[in-house]
């Protein structure tokens, strides 16, 4: 497994549940025995752990542990259990967006809804979103918001139909931030969603410049679409090491924010 043990022995559950997303992520799986070992806590606590997950629609219990579910979670679900580096990279671009941006386009997705969370009020700062979460959080922080209409999917948490996927084709925009299940070495931005993939690329032809917020259990994974290659990434906000990073083969231009890992 590929998780590193806590300093604090007194850790707090949230933190010891952020540690086993990032093993579900990265290995699929997770064993009770071994990660009560490695927490030094009782089996029983991961066995509550896993039963927590489980209600939330992130994994499948199987015996002796539990495996990543395949099928999606919901939105809210996944702003729930944002790890440390996720909100990292995600205010790392919120940083840049609050100097740089000026009519922005934020992606469905949680990463968005954390990015607009950071933003606040600013002359020529324009969002430009169907995410319902992230479009709530814009307008209350007094940021300037172009809604794009049609249903709200609640498992992507914004819409992707064809009226969105219209106005975007009408549209110009500085930045698109784009969401991502991965951003995979040789390929691109890939996305496990196939309803949402003329969407995303809907958004990245509309953009002068795309920006990618990925955390570490991103960085090298599969999906089974491209919405689109590493060259056309400007941006990219991740708390992967080094060598993660080089393996991925990014263009000299890409523009990599490296956010210190917690």
């Amino acid at each position: 497994m590929h998780l590193k043990p806590p300093l604090d022995v007194d850790h707090l559950v949230a933190e010891r549940r952020r540690a086993l997303l990032d093993a579900l992520a990265v290995d699929g799986r997770v064993h009770v025995a071994t990660s009560a070992n490695l927490f030094g806590v009782s089996e029983d606590s991961i066995r509550r752990d896993l039963r927590h997950f489980d209600g939330l629609g992130l994994v499948q219990r199987v015996r002796g542990g539990a495996v990543r579910r395949v099928a999606a979670m919901s939105a809210a679900a996944r702003l729930d259990v944002a790890s440390d580096g996720h909100v990292g990279c995600a205010r790392a671009l919120a940083d840049r967006l609050q100097t740089h941006g000026r009519v922005v386009a934020l992606d469905n997705g949680s990463s968005s809804v954390l990015i607009a969370q950071h933003l606040s009020a600013r002359d020529g700062l324009t969002v430009v979103t169907g995410n319902a979460a992230a479009a709530a959080a814009a307008w209350a922080n007094g940021v300037q918001l172009v809604l794009l209409g049609g249903y709200v999917d609640a498992g992507i948490g914004g819409v992707i139909e064809s009226p969105a996927i219209d106005a975007l084709r009408g549209m110009r925009v500085d930045i698109a931030v784009l969401g991502a299940c991965g951003v995979a070495g040789g390929v691109g931005v890939v996305t496990d969603g196939p309803g949402e993939v003329s969407f995303k690329r809907a958004l990245v032809a509309s953009a002068g410049e795309v920006w990618v917020a990925a955390d570490a259990s991103k960085i090298g994974a599969a999906g089974a679409f491209v919405v689109a290659p590493l060259e056309s990434i400007d941006v990219l906000a991740t708390d992967a090491d080094d060598s993660r990073i080089e393996q991925l083969g990014l263009a000299d231009r890409t523009d990599v924010i490296r956010v210190k890992a917690t």
